[in-house]
């Protein structure tokens, strides 16, 4: 179970208010004791390092972090000690960015299969997070928050309504409103073509470079 602390490492930490907090109490003082060590070895500043967590935490603060786009709201950050870059990034990113991110910043040139996208040297192509909610397919995107049911779009919310309270779709079937925002159909043809290039080359078998 991730909460569970070694006893050892135990006496010191703080409670906090949930469960993970005394275990990112935890993760902080073991990172803190890694980059103490790693800084004094000889490759420490030709090493890049990736963080990222493969899903959000069971407890959540508030309202939104119980709906689909915040429940997927997780930390990526890259340190690369002997480079320039200094940056905080505020476009939509996802796990499936970190390789082409890597691939770029140690200089690869060469082609390769990836469904992400190059954050650093890859500024043209659209930001988006693409996961499922169990009920639909979600794309994250800088703008909008889109739900595909595999057939038809069934939701479009701005990003900034984080409680998806707005359907802009709804919306637009039951006013004289018949136009959606511009970014919108963008977005959508841009998610279609995603999933459709990764269940195209699942069922192909086709993951390679030809």
């Amino acid at each position: 179970h991730p909460y569970v602390i070694p006893q050892d490492y135990a006496p010191g930490l703080p409670e906090g208010k949930i469960p993970i907090q005394r275990s990112a109490a935890y993760t902080d003082k073991a990172l803190r004791s890694f980059f103490a060590y790693a800084s004094k070895q000889a490759w420490f500043r030709n090493t890049i390092f990736a963080f990222t967590a493969d899903h959000t935490a069971t407890f959540c603060y508030s309202a939104a972090g119980q709906k689909p786009v915040e429940g997927t709201h997780i930390l990526m950050g890259i340190y690369a000690p002997d480079s320039k870059l200094r940056r905080q990034e505020y476009h939509v990113s996802q796990q499936n960015d970190l390789m082409p991110t890597l691939l770029g910043l140690v200089g690869n040139r060469k082609p390769y299969f990836a469904m992400g996208r190059d954050i650093i040297n890859e500024p043209e192509r659209m930001p988006m997070a693409l996961n499922h909610t169990k009920e639909y397919f979600q794309g994250i995107f800088d703008s909008c928050v889109l739900h595909f049911d595999g057939q038809k779009f069934v939701g479009a919310y701005l990003k900034s309504d984080v409680m998806l309270e707005h359907n802009l779709i709804k919306k637009s079937r039951t006013t004289n409103d018949r136009e959606l925002p511009d970014f919108i159909p963008v977005a959508q043809r841009q998610m279609k073509a995603h999933l459709q290039q990764y269940y195209g080359h699942i069922q192909k078998m086709q993951f390679l470079v030809p």
